[in-house]
């Protein structure tokens, strides 16, 4: 019982990409990804949801907010227009209407 408990958590931990942890930074050269945050869900490379607490973090596409002290994080610079994006992000209410697609896995998982 307890092997399998210990198992449960590491796959948590593990689990938890880079991707799910942001960090807003200030200029583009500093970004990892840049993304624009569009008007509709049909619009979007993904659709993600904004979590309270880091423990919510379950699958790719739940965000929270880190900050600069957070070694495991994606940082993501917001542009002005979608031209400029890498990934256009369409944000919704609650964690099971969350989608994303092959091209934020690549992005969110070994950004470059």
């Amino acid at each position: 019982m307890k092997i399998k408990t210990l198992i449960g958590i590491l796959a948590l931990i593990i689990g938890q990409s880079k991707a799910q942890i942001i960090h807003k930074v200030d200029y583009p050269y500093q970004a990892d990804v840049k993304i624009y945050y569009v008007d509709y869900a049909y619009q979007a490379d993904a659709q993600v949801c904004f979590v309270d607490y880091q423990y919510q973090i379950t699958k790719p596409g739940l965000w929270w907010i880190g900050n600069q002290y957070n070694t495991d994080r994606l940082n993501i610079y917001e542009v002005q227009y979608s031209y400029q994006a890498d990934l256009k992000v369409y944000i919704v209410k609650y964690p099971y209407q969350v989608k994303v697609n092959d091209k934020y896995i690549q992005l969110t998982t070994n950004p470059e």
